[in-house]
């Protein structure tokens, strides 16, 4: 089981969403430090919106 303070990858938190762990995700990015940083929030959400798409980054968006 993963801790809070693991560092996740994009390709990890991709497939946690299309594993329909969207609360998982979701709760990740919320409560991780790592995502407390702006640049690293934004790197993930180009990477999201190229790979999964805008329709599902706006759910995201909606989640956190």
């Amino acid at each position: 089981m993963q801790t809070k303070s693991h560092t996740m990858s994009n390709i990890e938190l991709t497939e946690m969403w299309f594993d329909g762990k969207f609360s998982e995700v979701a709760s990740h990015i919320t409560d991780s430090k790592e995502f407390m940083e702006k640049d690293r929030l934004i790197e993930f959400c180009l990477y999201f919106h190229k790979y999964v798409g805008r329709d599902e980054l706006q759910i995201l968006q909606k989640l956190i």
